[in-house]
């Protein structure tokens, strides 16, 4: 029997899974990138729209597709309903397909959309006219 060779076989085949395992762990590390890097535009671009929703869905989502665009990604999706704004953004990532973010901007509370403004502090609220202080002030 002649083992000849069979060094450099084996080394061949090592370096063969050594550099399919490389390219998986790039192919993997470019979608967490682009992921990332969707979830931070659909949250900035939720924002902005939301900030300037009281101008109207077209304006706000008109902002909301500016800041998608200077981040790399792609506005899919954006709605104005009430005071809250949600958005979906797609990123492309580079011959593997395209990932999905979605976010939801607005006042805390505001879940349904109502166009009823948050109360500020010491103001009455306008559904249970109560006041509604602060963590640091307590109710008298």
């Amino acid at each position: 029997m002649n083992d000849r060779g069979f060094a450099t076989i084996w080394t061949a085949w090592v370096v063969a899974a050594l550099a399919a395992l490389v390219a998986l762990l790039m192919g993997l590390a470019a979608v967490v990138v682009a992921r990332h890097r969707a979830e931070s535009a659909a949250d900035l671009s939720a924002l902005a729209a939301a900030a300037y929703g009281p101008w109207g869905e077209e304006y706000a989502c008109g902002l909301a597709r500016w800041v998608s665009d200077r981040m790399g990604v792609r506005l899919a999706d954006c709605h104005l309903s009430g005071w809250v704004v949600r958005v979906e953004v797609v990123a492309a990532v580079n011959g593997l397909g395209d990932v999905t973010a979605r976010a939801r901007a607005g006042p805390a509370g505001h879940e349904s959309g109502r166009r009823n403004p948050p109360a500020r502090h010491g103001q009455r609220s306008s559904k249970s006219g109560e006041r509604r202080h602060s963590q640091a002030e307590a109710p008298r």
